[in-house]
């Protein structure tokens, strides 16, 4: 079992823990084909 997990209950909740906590951090990266990266956000 991953012990790392965030206890996030809506994406809203894991982004904003991200943006206060990780702020440096890749957030999303948006997939042209599904594999290839196009976009990303911080």
């Amino acid at each position: 079992m991953n012990n790392n997990l965030l206890p996030a209950s809506t994406l809203v909740k894991l982004l904003r823990y991200r943006a206060q906590n990780q702020p440096d951090k890749q957030a999303y990266t948006f997939l042209v084909d599904g594999e290839t990266d196009e976009i990303s956000l911080t």
